[in-house]
Parts: structure tokens; C-alpha cells; sequence
């Protein structure tokens, strides 16, 4: 009995083998992956059925490491000009949400900040909430005085 279930099933295999497949898709030619593919950055890169080779595999995984590296490069802009901001605010002797800065006159190519505006004067301070909210207050009595000067000295400048 045994024997003859073993034959049964080796002929059952051998001619599901033989059979074409109940379901074949018709793949177009532009979307299938071709053997081998320049690229530009990468140079040549070989492909398996679709399966990139080891080689091609490797290429790929340290481009896009070193995309990644440029990437938080990039990103680490921002915060090392903010920290630069707040190591000048400490140098001259502000402290984080008590004091504010604010430009004596308008800011030209001598001022040390990166691109500052020649005709924006400039409010500049550190809010720091590791310890909670902060309220910000801006009494209006000096807006007034400070914009009344401002005019003035436009006015004078006409």
C-alpha cells in the first residue's frame, strides 16, 4: 500500500510539474527589470530576475547611508546657528526668559550674524520651557517710546 501511495504521488508531482501554470500574467516589457541598469551615481548595476546582486545590493545600501548622512548634515544647520545665537546672547550677559536683546540701529555687513535684514531692527531672546510654560508680557508703554523714537529719527533721516 505504501509503495503504491509513493508512486501516486511521485506522478501526481512529475505531472503537475509538466502542466503549464493555471495562472501566467502577461508582464510588459517596460516595468520588468532589466538585467542590467547605469545609473548615474551608482554606475552598473546588475539585477537577477529582478534581485539585485550582492554587489548592486551593496551600492545601493551605501549611497543611501551616505544620503542619510548628508540629509542630518543639513538638518544640523539650523539648530548649530541657533546655538551660536544663544552663545552670543550668554556672551553678553542675557539670561533665557529674563532679558531680551534688542538692536541699537539698524545691523550692516559688520554685524556679526549670518544675513541680517539693513533695515529690520532686530528683538532677540531665549524662551526656555525645559522647566515649564513662560508667560511672555510686552508692556505697551515702551512699544509707544520705542516706535516714537524709530519715527523720529526717520523723520530726521528725510
Amino acid at each position: 500500500m505504501s509503495k503504491l501511495l509513493l508512486s501516486v504521488l511521485v506522478s501526481s508531482v512529475s505531472f503537475s510539474a509538466l502542466a503549464a501554470p493555471e495562472y501566467s500574467a502577461n508582464v510588459p516589457d517596460e516595468i520588468i527589470t532589466p538585467d542590467n541598469v547605469q545609473s548615474i551615481y551608482l554606475g552598473e548595476m546588475k539585477y537577477t530576475s529582478g534581485a539585485p546582486s550582492q554587489e548592486t545590493y551593496l551600492k545601493a545600501r551605501d549611497f543611501v547611508d551616505t544620503a542619510t548622512a548628508v540629509r542630518v548634515f543639513l538638518s544640523g544647520i539650523q539648530v548649530a546657528s541657533m546655538q551660536g545665537l544663544f552663545a552670543g546672547h550668554e556672551s553678553q550677559g542675557m539670561e533665557p526668559n529674563k532679558t531680551i536683546g534688542i538692536s541699537e540701529g539698524m545691523l550692516n555687513a559688520r554685524s556679526i550674524w549670518l544675513t541680517p535684514n539693513t533695515t529690520t531692527p532686530y528683538v532677540t531672546s531665549e524662551v526656555d520651557v525645559k522647566d515649564g510654560p513662560v508667560v511672555l508680557e510686552v508692556g505697551t508703554r515702551y512699544l509707544v517710546y520705542w516706535t516714537m523714537q524709530r519715527l523720529s529719527l526717520l523723520v530726521k533721516l528725510a
